[in-house]
């Protein structure tokens, strides 16, 4: 697979328009099946007063203005080169272009110091001519090389052509981005689907719940989550990239906040929370960034991005509203856990106070859900208290912890007993699995106590099992369920066995 990287906050020119992330494999053309609209990125409205008033950019110009050496125009950098030059080729050299926007290039670039590939972002000459935009190209490669964990990608550069055009470089990763998984998933890419189970998909968003995290214990929110900013390495690595909208909420002695804006909607309109849909950036804080993860799980789970149109402003006006279709009605083929779709709800909830405070929360109950701690407690049944009844619809199994039960069917008044069970045995996992009606009765012949296992904790351990192990279980218990259904019309008839 060739290198693969995400670029990193090229905003724009002060004007509020869509900003592209450039997401590419280095070897391979950009997916022709990718929606034009999808992933691209609102950046509000900027004014030179708002950049240079108290926003936490002060040491960042000071470092700016140590690159520059106070050259140009009001201390304004020339225009760079878009490719390797006097100053560069000391240090980097072999520069292959990965993607290119309005506003900067990607390279994959030799570091000869080290003997290594890097991924190379250098600003464009519009970018390098504006203070304001140069400002912020340095303070997101600084805000960046502060957060070091195994699942953000590290900055390993940052310096200044000869001609006075900014640059950093970071970690190359081989790899793709995670959107480009989810588009296989959805058009039903049998190796994908093998590799890619929901166990294996909430492993992946776990990890980059803990990247946020940690950014979160640096008081550094991202803004801009989405699968499309998440790379999976081919070793297993998940990378939560672009950092270009990120902004502390410590205060103006704090690191440089490159995201600061003014007025209107700010981040990626399919995914956006309600506060970054409004503008209101006063509002931005930890519970903006958990709307954004339970945006990307949403997307994760069901395939479908949470919000859709045909134009930017049918997306910014549903993300305002929080008018999502549910997870469980988005997907149903799917079949989502209610845990996990109410874990999704809740991270997106419309209204602050009912989200989840913070990532440890929300980590916690996926924690729960992935190791089938969910819904299950223990229950006591007295002996002649009946567990079940033929007929209903099973939406409970039971592990039998202490006691014994008794297994029976009816006819003409007659109870015939079809099995005794006891410590360590399952009643009732056949019609939950199944989907159908229990096919005998079960009472407690004496005090006994069973674990209760709902069909989301079934479901959630199921999904652990390789794709195929887990149709054989579920095909399994169906036809378990017609043997006994057979076998209760028998009974029922009195026909012999």
């Amino acid at each position: 697979m060739g290198g693969c990287i995400s670029v990193a906050g090229l905003q724009t020119m002060p004007t509020a328009i869509e900003c592209t992330r450039f997401t590419r494999l280095a070897m391979k053309p950009p997916d022709p099946q990718q929606p034009a609209l999808s992933d691209k990125t609102v950046v509000s409205p900027v004014s030179k007063q708002q950049a240079r008033s108290g926003n936490g950019l002060g040491r960042c110009r000071r470092l700016f203005d140590r690159l520059l050496g106070g050259n140009g125009p009001q201390g304004s950098p020339a225009p760079v080169k878009p490719g390797p030059d006097g100053l560069l080729s000391e240090r980097y050299d072999d520069l292959q272009e990965i993607a290119r926007g309005g506003m900067g290039i990607i390279f994959q670039a030799r570091d000869q110091r080290l003997e290594r590939k890097s991924a190379l972002k250098m600003a464009m000459p519009a970018m390098a001519r504006n203070r304001i935009l140069a400002e912020r190209f340095v303070a997101e490669a600084q805000l960046t090389a502060q957060l070091e964990h195994p699942n953000i990608v590290p900055v390993h550069d940052l310096g200044q052509t000869s001609e006075g055009g900014l640059y950093y470089t970071m970690k190359l990763v081989e790899g793709e981005p995670l959107n480009h998984v989810i588009q296989r998933l959805a058009a039903g890419n049998h190796i994908s689907l093998m590799k890619y189970g929901r166990y294996q998909r909430l492993l992946i968003f776990r990890k980059v719940c803990e990247a946020i995290a940690h950014a979160h214990s640096r008081r550094i929110i991202h803004l801009d989550i989405k699968p499309s900013n998440i790379m999976i390495g081919d070793f297993g690595e998940v990378l939560l990239m672009d950092w270009g909208l990120a902004r502390s909420i410590a205060g103006p002695a704090s690191c440089p906040e490159p995201g600061r804006a003014g007025r209107g909607p700010v981040g990626t309109p399919a995914y956006m929370s309600p506060e970054q849909a409004q503008g209101h950036s006063e509002l931005f804080d930890f519970q903006t960034d958990l709307f954004l993860l339970g945006a990307t799980l949403y997307h994760l789970m069901t395939l479908v991005r949470p919000y859709s149109g045909s134009t930017l402003e049918e997306k910014i006006s549903r993300a305002v509203a929080g008018a999502y279709v549910p997870p469980a009605k988005a997907a149903p083929a799917e079949q989502l856990p209610l845990e996990l779709c109410r874990i999704i709800e809740k991270a997106m909830a419309t209204d602050k106070p009912a989200r989840y405070r913070t990532v440890g929360e929300l980590l916690q109950d996926l924690d729960d859900l992935m190791a089938g701690r969910t819904s299950s407690d223990n229950r006591v049944f007295q002996a002649g208290q009946v567990l079940m009844r033929v007929g209903e619809q099973g939406e409970e199994g039971y592990v039998i912890l202490r006691g014994q039960v008794e297994v029976y069917l009816e006819t003409e008044g007659t109870r015939v007993t079809l099995a005794r069970l006891g410590p360590g045995e399952i009643v009732g996992e056949t019609a939950v699995l199944g989907c159908t009606r229990r096919s005998a009765s079960v009472v407690a012949i004496e005090e006994t106590e069973v674990e209760v296992i709902t069909a989301d904790v079934m479901n959630a351990q199921m999904r652990k099992l390789a794709p195929w192990m887990e149709k054989a279980v579920n095909s399994l218990a169906q036809r378990l369920s017609r043997s006994n259904a057979q076998l209760q019309e028998k009974i029922t008839a009195q026909e012999p066995l």
